[in-house]
């Protein structure tokens, strides 16, 4: 019979998140689990952290994103979907792009996001707020953002100012 591979268990595993049910995400974590550690990539590690943070369970995608960071050098993408489900964390979601800014990573749309949503005062939202809660910074506060410029606007050689978290950059 065809036996998975990397691939197709990585596409189950995005399927399942894209599900977004609890039952889809204890059984991505099953296939997770029967692929073993020696097929799972960057791509599989972000999968399963973004299914577990789509259904709050932030302690398992911490689990996961550990080991990530022990097997492999994450990328922007791996440390930007930690620091999704570590959103209730204002903390660890700053020490997380620390760490990434301090591993010569760039920073990409999603976590200057995340670092945006990490620096609002306690006024402007609660305690613990998920990333996806209405009162979380959409996609179209964060484009009027001081500083900010997404990358499909950025032209080739024209420095911006990031949004205050870590010096310039040229696209």
């Amino acid at each position: 019979g065809i036996q998975p591979n990397t691939v197709s268990y990585t596409a189950l595993i995005d399927a399942a998140k894209d599900d977004g049910s609890p039952q889809a995400v204890s059984e991505a974590y099953a296939l997770y689990q029967e692929m073993g550690e020696r097929r799972r990539n960057r791509r599989t590690y972000t999968a399963m952290i973004g299914a577990f943070t789509k259904v709050r369970r932030s302690e398992d995608a911490w689990k996961v994103f550990e080991e990530a960071r022990a097997r492999l050098h994450p990328d922007t993408v791996l440390y930007s979907a930690a620091m999704g489900a570590m959103a209730h964390d204002k903390g660890k979601v700053r020490a997380l792009h620390e760490e990434m800014r301090s591993m010569g990573l760039e920073d990409d749309d999603v976590s200057r996001w995340q670092m945006l949503q990490a620096e609002m005062p306690p006024s402007s939202r609660r305690s613990g707020v998920h990333p996806r809660d209405r009162n979380a910074v959409s996609p179209s506060r964060l484009a009027s953002s001081p500083g900010y410029t997404p990358i499909w606007r950025r032209k080739p050689g024209v420095q911006f100012q990031d949004a205050g978290f870590g010096g310039g950059s040229s696209a």
